[in-house]
Order: structure tokens, then sequence, then C-alpha cells
């Protein structure tokens, strides 16, 4: 992330998050790559300076050597991301052989308090517990209101960690607008138990039946992503009478040994292995390792 002065810009219509590292239009985020937001925000805090290639690959890629094509396709996407082109170049101006020129400038915009968002999430979030047949305490919670949306459970997530977490709270944010979203850690997760005996898919598919029982729901729209997808696939073809829509993400039917490669195969069994040896050393390496898969940047 670039260090700049001010924690959210406005640039026209635009909201520069820097504490979110979200770029907002109207109060909708705007789909952009991590680098790409670095560089808008890199260019928008120097307004009307020229800012060299240089100064880019040190601030976007901590140095390292990249192409020119590279800069220019990061150049094109927050072109993109800001409704201009290498025409118009309304915000984005190129200076011949110098490098590029933001041509807005923002205006610093007092930030909600620090953590508020998070904060309601947090004081509206009530933990309650059942029990699944093998008598293992699963947490569950809703957000919001509407019609309701089940997302089920798959690994590394905690009902209370995840409305603050980089990985999951835009998730629990925008999934608990006009809807009320139930959630759930997966045994040996989050809140729910964690010394289990049984990690079986059919106990995975039971849990989500004794959760959606517990909440009483009736009818009910169900997201499953990544490890998710399978369980909620397996649920509603059981309980089609429940199922209101069915929404896959990331995810698969028969397991991801099933149609991966060698390579993909290969690539995931080292990092199985890395979880066995190093998930609890007090040698963080293992942990940074697996860690810098989902969020690289």
């Amino acid at each position: 992330m670039v260090a700049i002065p001010g924690r959210q810009l406005q640039i026209a219509d635009f909201t520069l998050d820097l504490d979110a590292a979200e770029l907002r239009r109207g109060g909708d985020v705007v789909a952009i790559e991590p680098q790409v937001f670095d560089l808008i925000a890199l260019l928008a805090s120097q307004a009307g300076r020229v800012i060299s290639r240089d100064e880019i690959i040190q601030a976007v890629w901590r140095g390292r050597i990249v192409s020119d094509s590279a800069i220019s396709t990061r150049i094109n996407a927050a072109r993109r991301a800001l409704g201009d082109d290498g025409v118009a170049q309304t915000f984005i101006k190129t200076v011949h052989r110098r490098g590029f020129r933001f041509m807005v400038q923002p205006r610093s915009v007092a930030p909600p308090a620090p953590g508020a968002a998070e904060a309601a999430v947090g004081d509206a979030l009530e933990v309650r517990y059942c029990k699944a047949e093998d008598g293992i305490r699963l947490a569950y919670a809703a957000l919001g209101s509407g019609p309701p949306l089940v997302k089920a459970a798959h690994y590394l997530t905690h009902l209370q960690f995840d409305t603050e977490s980089l990985f999951h709270r835009h998730w629990v944010r925008e999934l608990s607008k006009g809807n009320r979203l139930v959630r759930y850690d997966e045994r040996g997760n989050g809140l729910s138990d964690w010394q289990i005996a049984d990690f079986s898919f059919e106990l995975m598919v039971k849990d989500l039946e004794t959760v959606v029982d517990a909440m009483d729901l009736g009818r009910f729209a169900l997201l499953g992503v990544s490890q998710g997808a399978s369980v909620s696939i397996e649920y509603a073809r059981r309980h089609p009478e429940r199922v209101a829509s069915l929404i896959i993400y990331g995810g698969y039917a028969a397991g991801w040994r099933k149609s991966a490669n060698e390579e993909f195969r290969r690539r995931r069994e080292a990092m199985l292995e890395l979880m066995r040896v190093f998930w609890d050393d007090t040698n963080p390496a293992g942990r940074q390792a697996y860690a810098s898969l989902f969020l690289p940047e």
C-alpha cells in the first residue's frame, strides 16, 4: 500500500478509501486489482506532479524489475476504473518520456471513526450455538434484514474476526445488505468446537442441516463458496423444497482431485504438507507462505 497523508480522498465523484483499499463511485465499489489501487493512490496523492516510471516501480512493485508493458497495462486499468482513457486523459495524463501526471486535485475527506463500520457489525452480531448429531457445538449468527441467505461454511472462518479481516469483511458487509445473512463456523474452525474426530463430507452436510433447522428459516437462498460449494450442492439435492436459489462460487461438485492436472495436484499436496508440519509451529514461515497465496500483495 502506498503511504499517503489523509485516509480518504475525494476525486470528482470517486472516493479513494485508503483504509479499506477501495475505490468507490456513488457508494458502489469499483473492482480493481491491488496494484491498480496503489497506482491511483500514488498519482492522486501527488496530483499535478509528474511521477516517473521509476517512482511507480518503487512504490507499486517495491522496486522489482517490471517491463514497460506491465506499467502501461496498470495505467490503462487505472484509467478504465476512473472512466478515463488514453485519448481523453481527464485524470491520468501521459507526459512523454517523463512519466504520468494526475490532472484532478483530490480533496481530503474526514473518514468515519476508526473501525466504526466493523464495530457496528460486531455490535449487531449475536452468536448462537447448536449441536450437531455427534455432539459438536456449531457457532452461527445472522446479520442484516430481508430474505434469508445462508452461506455454507468452509475452512478458515471466524464469525467475529471475519467482520474485520481484509479477506472476508467485504463479503459480510455486502451480503448482509438487503438480506438476512446466516453464517456459521465449520467444525474445527472459528467459534465452533475445535477438538474434532470426524471431518467427513457427510457430517459437513448434516452440520448445514443442523444450522438451518436451528434458524427455522423455511425457504432460503444458499451460497456455496470454495469447499462450501459441494456441501451446498448436496444439501440442495437432499432438500430441494428448502432451497429457493443456489449460488456456487469458486467450488466443485466432486472434489478438487477429480479434475486437477498434475501440476495443480503437486502444488496442492505441497501446501497440505506445509500445513501439517508448520501450522502450529512457533516459526511463522509456513503460515506466511500459505497466506501469501491468498493475499500475495
